[in-house]
């Protein structure tokens, strides 16, 4: 097949980093977990130039040279990473129940290999960046103004398939299939919640797009939504946004005024 001749599209502004098992001999995994959301200031790809050789005669000219292979890191800012995801690459013990709970951190490396890619789903046709065996490291970091986010550096390494990445193109506009599509509150506070399930192949993260009355948990598959008590007498509406397999669904939350 010939290379196109053409200039692809990079999309910002909602770029998603995905990570999941190491397909066979090497490959790109087929089940990749979303990470969250990029932010779109912080993300870099640095090249570490190779060792170089050089074969000289005795009279010190050059005969031939070898350049070994650089090595390849990207760095990105991950924003708002769950537990979920830092777990995938710390050490996290769960300590306590209820108010008294802890995810206590013992180690910042997981020496474990993934497949790894970032690209904007929502934008058909835009540029996706796939490598099929990393290395993940991610350190904390807080923001007055953003709080809790994480740096992240990936250092992409040639495995058992013998390449180092691939550009693809974001194809599907397919949405997330959930269930229910939206939900409904009374006025009354709601401490048990309501479920949203996603018919996909990977675990679910999601978000409330900050919309601070929609008190939201994920776990596998499955999103809880909780609500205090609409102290208005106007009904209030939230979105809940859910990604998995590269795919995003918007679930409508509303909740009746008093």
């Amino acid at each position: 097949m010939a290379l196109e001749n053409k200039i692809p599209e990079t999309a910002w502004g909602s770029v998603h980093a995905y990570l999941g098992a190491v397909g066979s001999n090497g490959t790109m995994g087929n089940i990749l977990d979303d990470l969250g959301a990029i932010d779109e200031n912080a993300l870099t790809i640095e090249t570490q130039d190779g060792q170089n050789y050089e074969l000289i005669d005795i009279n010190g000219d050059l005969l031939d040279e070898l350049m070994k292979q650089p090595k390849l890191i990207i760095n990105f800012t991950l924003l708002k990473p769950s537990e979920i995801t830092r777990s995938k690459f710390w050490d996290i013990e769960e300590v306590g129940t209820g108010d008294a709970r802890k995810a206590r951190v013992k180690n910042l490396v997981k020496n474990a290999k993934y497949s790894f890619k970032f690209a904007n789903v929502e934008a058909i046709g835009s540029e996706t960046f796939e490598a099929p065996v990393v290395k993940v490291y991610m350190k904390p970091l807080y923001e007055a103004a953003k709080g809790w986010k994480a740096e992240c550096s990936v250092t992409l390494i040639k495995g058992e398939a013998g390449y180092l990445f691939d550009f693809g193109v974001v194809t599907s506009s397919d949405p997330l299939v959930v269930t229910p599509a939206s939900l409904n509150f009374t006025s009354a506070a709601d401490t048990t919640g309501k479920t949203i399930t996603a018919t996909s192949t990977g675990n679910i993260t999601a978000t409330n797009n900050g919309s601070y009355w929609i008190q939201l948990t994920y776990t596998g598959k499955v999103a809880t939504i909780k609500v205090p008590a609409n102290p208005n007498t106007e009904a209030r509406t939230g979105t809940v946004t859910i990604v998995a397999d590269g795919k995003t669904a918007n679930i409508e939350v509303t909740q009746a005024g008093t």
